[in-house]
C-alpha cells in the first residue's frame, strides 16, 4: 500500500474517530454507572451507551455507502471497456485458430 504521510495521518485520525470516540463514550458510561450513587446514573449510562452505539451504526452505514460507490465506479469502468473493445474485460476473446 503506497500511502503518503498525510494519508497515514488522516487514516489514523479516522480510526481514532471511528473507534476511539465510541470506546471513550462506553468507558465514560461504565465509569458513570459505578462511580455515581444517584439514580440518574442509569439515565446517564443509557444516554452514553446509546450515543456510542449510534456512532458505530452511523459509521457502518457510511462505510456501506462508500463501498457501493466503489462498486458503481468499477461497473462504469467495465462498461467503458466494453464500449471500446466490444467484449467484457473478464471474457478475453480466444484467438482464432489459423487454417
Amino acid at each position: 500500500m503506497n500511502l503518503r504521510r498525510s494519508d497515514e495521518t488522516l487514516f489514523t485520525a479516522l480510526n481514532a474517530m471511528r473507534y476511539g470516540l465510541p470506546a471513550a463514550l462506553l468507558l465514560a458510561a461504565v465509569t458513570l454507572l459505578f462511580v455515581d450513587r444517584e439514580w440518574t446514573r442509569i439515565d446517564g449510562f443509557a444516554m452514553l451507551v446509546g450515543s456510542a452505539l449510534s456512532l458505530l451504526v452511523l459509521d457502518g452505514l457510511y462505510r456501506l455507502s462508500v463501498s457501493s460507490e466503489r462498486d458503481r465506479d468499477a461497473e462504469e469502468r467495465a462498461r467503458a471497456f466494453f464500449s471500446a473493445h466490444g467484449y467484457w474485460a473478464e471474457d478475453v476473446p480466444e484467438s482464432k485458430p489459423r487454417v
